[in-house]
């Protein structure tokens, strides 16, 4: 299975790989992860944490063991609704910024005397009093 899809949902290379193995492995202890996974133990159980905090993996603790189970896939789809979401609520404001800023970065090139009358049908086409810089050259030879 392609790992790419899980990262771009947001998991690491070594997350996506981890969740995968435990997905074909069923409950597991986290030794048995990484040796099927081949990350090292110490990293297994810092790859565990994130994904019980986002919600992909629970546990069980059987014996004074923990066991680790996958949580269902549709998990996935869940953690990009809640990213949509709060973008969504952010939106307006991200929207706002960007239309005050928009007309500051415009920066047009022209080159002779129908870029000068282009400068200036523009203005009066615009209607609104706008800044304009112009920066010129005199190249002789």
């Amino acid at each position: 299975m392609d790992i790419s899809i899980l990262e771009e949902a947001g998991l690491s290379p070594r997350e996506a790989k981890v969740y995968l193995a435990m997905l074909e492995a069923g409950p597991s202890l986290a030794g048995v992860l990484a040796r099927k996974t081949g990350v090292h133990r110490r990293n297994i159980y810092d790859i565990l944490d994130r994904l019980i905090k986002n919600g992909l993996v629970g546990y069980i603790l059987r014996n004074n063991r923990r066991i680790f189970e996958a949580s269902s896939p549709n998990r996935f789809l869940d953690l990009i609704k809640e990213k949509e979401n709060s973008v969504s609520e952010i939106l307006p404001e991200m929207l706002l910024l960007y239309g005050n800023t928009k007309e500051k970065q415009e920066t047009n090139f022209y080159k002779g005397k129908e870029g000068l009358k282009a400068v200036f049908q523009d203005q009066l086409e615009e209607n609104k009093e706008k800044e304009v810089l112009i920066l010129g050259n005199i190249y002789m030879s």
